[in-house]
């Protein structure tokens, strides 16, 4: 019967001592949760010029130039008589953000020199670009170099432009002043993490009369007189929470292993 006591109390004194090895766990999950503290935000900006940042391309599409590039200080979008007819393209190249980092909102900044609209419900859409583009291309190629086209004139196919990101009214904008459009977080996380994949975006005009002119011309990153003015890509960025789980996750093994 002692032995048989004994037994029992070895495992009550088992049992105790698992009961403080998930307390240990729990009080160091606790105190690291503590020390991490909420994830604050930073924020990164892109643009052309700026901290010697000088991996900016941009264009415009000219539906009646239509093998004519366009390289010079203005971009432009217009919209008349139920087609486009200019469309502009922006890519932010060379991304990258701190170790550790992702993330959280995406924004890009343009100067608005001229609003031309005569209807209310006019906007000015920003699109995801969906293929490479060099910065000669024209109305009819994305490539005109290498004799690649747009699968349909103007970067006006599904294989050309992709998801709507964002869009303003046109009524809402006032000349010479600075207008944001959002991005999709995961996109530009793509772009940092994939960059072969980063096409860039595009700006087009677009309204729902068929008979009447929709125009707006915004800085590019060739502007030379203010360089605030250029197109601008602003990061804002939290510590990646994978991080965070294997730091917790570490010192759960931690503190089971000391109650062996």
């Amino acid at each position: 019967m002692r032995g048989k006591a004994t037994e029992v109390a070895g495992e009550k004194e088992k049992a105790m001592s698992k009961n403080y090895a998930i307390c240990a766990i729990s009080m160091t999950l606790l105190a690291v949760a503590v020390c991490a503290g909420p994830a604050t935000a930073d924020t990164i900006t892109y643009r052309q010029g700026l901290n010697g940042y000088s991996d900016m391309i941009d264009t415009k599409l000219n539906r009646y130039n239509q093998d004519t590039s366009y390289e010079g200080q203005y971009l432009e979008v217009r919209y008349y008589a139920g087609h486009e007819d200019v469309n502009s393209l922006l890519k932010f190249e060379g991304l990258s953000l701190p170790a550790g980092q992702t993330v959280e909102s995406a924004q890009i900044k343009i100067y608005v020199d001229n609003v031309t609209t005569t209807w209310a419900v006019d906007y000015i859409r920003l699109y995801e670009a969906k293929r490479d583009w060099a910065t000669d291309a024209t109305w009819n190629e994305a490539d005109p170099t290498n004799d690649v086209a747009w699968q349909s004139a103007g970067a006006q196919g599904s294989n050309d432009r992709g998801a709507l990101q964002s869009q303003t009214l046109m009524e809402n904008i006032s000349t010479n002043s600075y207008v944001t459009f959002n991005l999709s977080a995961d996109l530009v996380q793509s772009w940092i993490d994939n960059p072969q994949t980063n096409y860039g975006v595009m700006f087009v005009a677009n309204i729902s009369a068929s008979t009447v002119l929709a125009q707006t011309t915004f800085k590019s990153s060739e502007y030379t007189t203010y360089e605030e003015r250029r197109p601008t890509l602003i990061i804002e960025t939290v510590p990646e929470p994978t991080a965070m789980v294997l730091l917790l996750g570490g010192s759960g093994l931690l503190a089971l292993k000391r109650s062996k």
